[in-house]
């Protein structure tokens, strides 16, 4: 067959996002992770001991996680 196989490109292109979806599913799951062990009280330096990620980022998810802990203080929007 010569010329351009829809079919074939749409399953590709299926394959591709469908592996995309996953990665994003497994990157999320460890955002959680660490989220969690910086809510439990691990420090950036024992976070970046066990799993090498950039301490420069591992502090701005702990900022985040800082105001999350900020904001459940309050009951309602003023």
């Amino acid at each position: 067959m010569f010329g351009f196989d829809m079919e074939a490109l749409q399953a590709q292109q299926s394959a591709a996002m469908e592996q995309q979806y996953e990665s994003q599913k497994e990157l999320m799951a460890c955002l959680n992770r660490i989220a969690e062990a910086l809510e439990n009280g691990y420090t950036i330096d024992r976070i970046f001991d066990l799993t090498k990620i950039d301490p420069w980022f591992l502090g701005k998810l702990k900022n985040i996680v800082d105001y999350k802990l900020k904001l459940s203080q309050y009951n309602k929007v003023e």
